[in-house]
């Protein structure tokens, strides 16, 4: 019996590399799977769990246990650090509401309601924040602010125009002394000539000269030659791509070029994410007032461009790339890294997988 085990044994591994498992306990994450991979291991699942003492996104633990020995191709699990539970609300006030949203960025914590009012600090100084500074929050929390509208100005209400035709809201938004931008908004089964969203939302406090939107889908024969557009754009990862990183750029009519993805808040320890073949990468609402180009770049070189006119249906151009077939870029994306995200909202897409 024991020759038959032995014999049926080296049968099973006749052929077979092994390798030993290295120790990433410790590492980054992107650290740990480059080292898995090098020993020719894959990183399995990775699970995430709250841990004071670890850095966020470094490896708590691994199974197998450092100096097992497995076969090539084995996948290795890892159970990742999500960082402190609580931590302080950081001190906001007296900053410009630009640096102030970048800042919260960095942090575990969200932006929430930004409110406004006349006082003597310049326009868009943060002069209020709730919870105060150094207030111990839950990882995820919210930081709301109240932002200076500047000295002399006398505030009005967002009125609700929600629901209401369009006629009647440009009738509403007359009265105020605001500055009106309507967008053209793509809206399946919507009704026509009928305002589907507005910002800033009703209730909110309006300086002079403030820029207020609302969206409405236009019929053939609508007559609102101000509208400025907003558009759905997808992409989808070539399947035939392991994965990939993918960025988004648009280029304004003036040639001026925004990166919309990915923002710094993507990045881990300094490397865009990356996305496996079949990923659907939607935004619902690229915005333009007359003509836009949006740019997908697969792992540094343009792949794919959509030209947008006016109303008209998008030109398409899809290019040949050696990508497909190429490991990831990483240092084709960080030139070009936006390093003012806060102009573009992290809700503005959406993946699909």
């Amino acid at each position: 019996m024991a020759l038959s085990a032995y014999y049926v044994f080296n049968q099973a591994v006749k052929g077979s590399t092994y390798v030993t498992v290295p120790d990433v306990t410790g590492l980054p994450i992107t650290q740990a799977a480059n080292l898995l991979v090098e020993s020719g291991l894959e990183m399995g699942a990775q699970k995430h769990v709250v841990n004071a003492q670890v850095p966020e996104y470094h490896v708590i633990f691994q199974r197998p246990t450092p100096n097992t020995v497995l076969r090539t191709g084995r996948k290795v699990l890892l159970t990742i650090s999500a960082g402190k539970e609580y931590e302080s609300a950081p001190s906001l006030i007296g900053k410009n509401l630009e640096s102030a949203l970048s800042q919260l960025q960095s942090t575990r914590l969200l932006a929430g309601a930004i409110s406004r009012m006349p006082h003597n600090a310049p326009r868009d100084t943060i002069i209020g924040q709730e919870p105060e500074p150094d207030w111990k929050m839950r990882s995820g929390g919210e930081v709301h602010l109240l932002v200076s509208n500047g000295p002399g100005s006398v505030p009005v209400l967002m009125p609700d125009i929600l629901g209401k035709s369009l006629e009647e809201a440009q009738l509403i938004l007359a009265r105020l002394n605001v500055t009106v931008v309507p967008f053209d908004v793509e809206r399946v089964g919507a009704e026509y000539e009928v305002v589907l969203g507005q910002t800033p939302s009703p209730g909110s406090l309006l300086s002079e000269n403030e820029s207020v939107s609302f969206d409405v889908r236009l019929s053939s024969s609508s007559f609102l030659p101000s509208a400025h557009r907003k558009v759905a754009v997808s992409y989808t990862v070539p399947p035939q791509v392991a994965e990939a990183q993918i960025r988004v750029d648009m280029i304004d009519a003036m040639g001026l070029r925004t990166v919309l993805y990915p923002l710094q808040g993507d990045y881990l320890n300094g490397i865009p994410p990356s996305h496996p073949g079949g990923t659907v990468i939607t935004f619902p609402d690229v915005a333009y007032a007359s003509e836009t180009t949006v740019e997908f770049y697969l792992n540094g070189e343009l792949h794919r461009s959509y030209y947008y006119e006016g109303h008209n249906e998008p030109i398409l151009t899809e290019m040949n790339v050696t990508a497909l077939n190429a490991g990831t870029q990483d240092d084709a994306f960080r030139p070009q890294l936006n390093t003012q995200p806060e102009k573009q909202k992290r809700r503005f897409f959406r993946f699909n997988n």
